[in-house]
């Protein structure tokens, strides 16, 4: 949360403006407290933070590595994806180790300094919506089930409304933190409807955004089952859970925040610091895994499947060796016997262009 104005500024928190526009409280001084590095949950999200940046990077550097492939070839679109998610999640994670930083050493600064907290936000909210595209794309691009047949229209549905729903949470708080740089913290704007209305909408997205995840876990489930491969295997015993995870200690934050009266304050900011700690391990996590899946080799993928998707027409990426040839089942007790004119069931081409068929008859 953004430091509130403290007592040291003078003028009734207001700067003379030099005719046109002017930027009332702009100029002055913030003081920014902390604990001077004595508490430890302080020092331990702080160092948490810088981890998981580190971990971006590293994820940043994978993803020029990522074999996801499509149809047309490799799948560029996730791959932008995943890489503006990536960034505007380290975005956030800088905005804070800095914030963090500059709060324990007591640094006195301006009331400007409310601006970054507007990136961090936005580094968040496009963050979030891009990491949940990424993830259902990767879920149904991954199998020819006709499980995930209402996917794509369920995805492209779902961030149209996760979008719309933070675009407009994201305005408020603009009109908040500007609103709190002029005036400080004690006009009726801010105790008023407008702050709540934020509260609500996040409320609401982060809901919609919990039911998504449950999809996801849904899914997941029912792939693995019917169609077992590493991908699967990642998404259920990794990517579900922790976005699930994740979501549902978000949903009861933002909940206590939406509805104060109904929880102490003690509980409330318990479940707050959780909140932070878990965001940001299950982020990361979340982030690894990801990037995990798009490593995957294509030929660890389900070869059949992949090809029954695209109706034979399989990715450059799988045909390295040749396109596939129909199998008989081998009999591993015994040698093929079948001859056609004395020669083998089966002939060597001396250019051969493709892995020839092999063909054995039941003894």
């Amino acid at each position: 949360m953004a430091p509130r104005r403290g007592g040291s500024s003078s003028g009734g928190g207001y700067s003379s403006g030099g005719g046109g526009v002017s930027c009332d409280g702009c100029d002055d001084p913030l003081e920014l407290r902390g604990d001077g590095w004595t508490f430890s949950k302080t020092n331990a999200l702080f160092a948490f933070y810088i981890i998981s940046a580190v971990v971006l990077l590293a994820c940043l550097v994978l993803a020029s590595r990522f074999k996801w492939v499509r149809k047309e070839g490799k799948d560029k679109l996730r791959n932008l994806g995943f890489v503006l998610a990536t960034c505007s999640v380290l975005l956030m994670f800088i905005i804070s180790i800095v914030d963090a930083a500059l709060r324990e050493e007591n640094t006195t600064t301006t009331y400007l300094y409310f601006l970054i907290y507007i990136f961090s936000s936005l580094g968040w909210r496009l963050g979030e919506i891009l990491l949940l595209a990424v993830i259902l794309r990767t879920l149904y691009e991954s199998t020819a089930s006709t499980l995930v047949n209402a996917l794509p229209t369920f995805n492209t549905i779902t961030i149209v409304l996760l979008s719309l729903l933070s675009m407009s949470g994201f305005g408020i708080y603009i009109a908040d933190i500007v609103y709190t740089i002029r005036g400080g913290y004690s006009g009726p704007l801010f105790y008023g409807t407008l702050v709540q209305d934020r509260q609500y909408v996040d409320f609401s997205y982060t809901s919609l955004y919990f039911l998504v995840s449950i999809v996801i876990v849904v899914y997941s489930v029912l792939l693995f089952l019917k169609e077992r491969s590493q991908t699967t295997t990642i998404m259920l015993a990794g990517v579900a859970p922790s976005l699930f995870l994740r979501t549902l200690i978000d949903l009861a934050t933002r909940g206590v925040s939406s509805f104060p009266n109904k929880t102490s304050y003690k509980d409330a900011a318990g479940l707050s610091w959780a909140e932070q700690y878990l965001y940001v391990i299950l982020t990361t996590i979340l982030f690894l895994l990801v990037a995990w899946i798009g490593c995957i080799k294509p030929r660890d993928l389900n070869y059949l499947s992949v090809q029954q998707k695209y109706n034979g027409a399989v990715p450059v990426e799988y045909t390295t060796n040749g396109p596939p040839t129909a199998y008989q089942p081998v009999q591993t007790h015994t040698a093929p016997v079948s001859y056609s004119n004395g020669q083998p069931g089966y002939s060597y081409n001396t250019q051969p262009t493709q892995q020839p068929p092999y063909r054995s008859a039941l003894p």
